[in-house]
């Protein structure tokens, strides 16, 4: 950036100013690399430090040499490869970013949700259920009426309801929603 406020219109002084430019890029560089080499990197990060070591040169020097006029190209052709070499250079950050940062969240294995018969002897020891309010409260969570239940478990209507009423009263919940709300906690809590 120096040489290009400074010294707009003279162009071998700006290539005389680069060559440092460039010979300190590659410097930092491998300075970077055997730092990381010492201190034990991976090898991919070794692998990615030399890659963007690597392109950032090559588009330095081809800038330079774009600007000193040895090669006769246009500058558009020179242009096209500098896009490339950023996009390679870009495309290996995306990827350390992705591996240092990202990955672990979307790798790391999801807790598996208890079976619904686990929740549920949860739930009964928790509230003291009997076995057959534990039954009734499975057929809740399932979504079932209170004739499907009666049904189901060859019980009256009359007497599914009662026990309904003796399973909110136990769970301190006003409906079938809240229940069904508290099984679910339940069976979605990590292991």
């Amino acid at each position: 950036m120096v040489s290009v406020i400074f010294f707009v219109d003279i162009k071998w002084t700006r290539l005389i100013i680069d060559i440092p430019l460039l010979c300190l890029l590659i410097a930092g560089s491998i300075a970077c690399i055997v730092s990381g080499l010492k201190k034990g990197d991976s090898h991919k990060l070794i692998a990615y430090k030399s890659v963007i070591t690597l392109f950032m040169t090559v588009n330095y020097v081809t800038y330079f040499i774009s600007e000193s006029g040895i090669v006769k190209e246009s500058n558009e052709d020179i242009m096209d490869l500098t896009i490339f070499y950023w996009l390679v250079i870009n495309a290996a950050n995306i990827i350390l970013l992705y591996k240092r940062d990202f990955s672990k969240s979307y790798l790391v294995d999801a807790p598996v949700a208890m079976d619904i018969n686990e929740a549920l002897d949860l739930v009964k020891q928790k509230y003291d259920l009997t076995k057959r309010e534990v039954e009734i409260l499975k057929e809740i969570y399932e979504g079932k009426t209170n004739t499907q239940i009666a049904e189901e478990l060859f019980i009256s209507e009359s007497t599914v309801k009662a026990h309904i009423y003796n399973t909110f009263r136990k769970m301190n919940v006003k409906n079938r929603v809240e229940a069904v709300c508290i099984v679910r906690e339940e069976k979605e809590r990590e292991q």
